[in-house]
């Protein structure tokens, strides 16, 4: 395997890890939200402490992947800066605004969802 494959498999991965935070905290959300039957004879307060403590450890996730991301997406621009295809790095400033707004939507799109479905579960209790 290359190096630029390789970086490419890492910055995959990152998202991918994001993914699969957000599917797993949303089920456990929504069968709060839903209102199982199988919540009944749970304290409801160890729950609300769950909602918040897997809340914060799943934005510290997040925005971890999302720093993971920029570290290799990071490392693969000095690579292509230093290939034959530099030129491929070269962007208009209106791209380069729009690259931000990309790089950043995503994350915060994601911890928004996330805190709306905890928000939504405890007070669904």
């Amino acid at each position: 395997m290359d190096i630029i494959s390789y970086l490419q498999n890492k910055i995959s991965q990152s998202y991918t890890e994001q993914i699969w935070t957000i599917s797993t905290l949303g089920i456990y959300y929504g069968f709060i939200i839903v209102g199982s039957k199988f919540t009944e004879g749970v304290n409801q307060e160890h729950i609300r402490i769950s909602i918040w403590v897997l809340l914060l450890l799943g934005l510290l996730f997040i925005i971890s992947r999302h720093l993971i991301f920029e570290h290799y997406d990071k490392k693969l621009k000095q690579l292509l800066a230093e290939s034959e295809h530099k030129s491929l790095l070269k962007t208009a400033k209106l791209q380069n605004f729009g690259e931000v707004f990309v790089r950043y939507s995503g994350v915060t799109m994601y911890c928004i969802l996330l805190t709306t479905l905890a928000v939504a579960a405890h007070f669904s209790l």
